[in-house]
């Protein structure tokens, strides 16, 4: 499982929102165990996240440092599309 180490603390601390308010941004949960992703997701978008599911967590190498996503915000569709277009080139 991989999730929740993309953003810096800084983000997560303070970049929580209410579901559908603007600007909110997302975090991706990736893992072998469907019903762990699922629970992460659900505490994600508890925290004020919008939640992306990642993939396995082979995929999760897209979350580290030196992959498209780390340490950059963003909304649930740019994440989502970073993602796809990751897995898609490798």
């Amino acid at each position: 499982m991989k999730s929740l180490n993309h953003l810096g603390y800084y983000e997560v601390e303070e970049g929580g929102r209410p579901r559908g308010a603007p600007g909110r941004i997302a975090l991706a949960a990736a893992g072998d165990d469907r019903a762990a992703v699922a629970a992460v997701m659900q505490l994600t978008d508890r925290l004020g996240f919008d939640a992306v599911d990642a993939g396995t967590l082979e995929a999760g190498l897209a979350l580290g440092p030196d992959g498209p996503v780390f340490g950059e915000a963003h909304s649930a569709a740019e994440l989502s599309e970073l993602l796809w277009s990751e897995a898609s080139s490798a």
